[in-house]
């Protein structure tokens, strides 16, 4: 019966950290008035990439450089 607690118990040590790192963070590209940029969005996934896309697809970081923006960034729960 122990054996079955300690493997159990270290099961949930191992899985409950991979959970947790296995989720996305999206969240949207705002201007200077704080209104999110019609259909761009951005994403951090789990591993550490970083996704930048707009209604074509893509995302011009010189672009943006020439009007104040924000990256808002929010977590989504899965």
């Amino acid at each position: 019966m122990k054996l079955l607690a300690m493997k159990t118990y270290l099961i949930m040590i191992l899985l409950i950290p991979t959970v947790i790192w296995s989720q996305s963070i999206k969240g949207h590209i705002e201007n200077e008035n704080q209104e999110p940029i019609s259909e761009s969005s951005i994403e951090i996934n789990d591993n550490q990439s970083i996704f930048y896309s707009d209604k074509e697809g893509n995302f011009n970081l010189e672009g943006i450089s020439k009007f104040p923006v924000s990256i808002v960034i929010k977590k989504q729960d899965y």
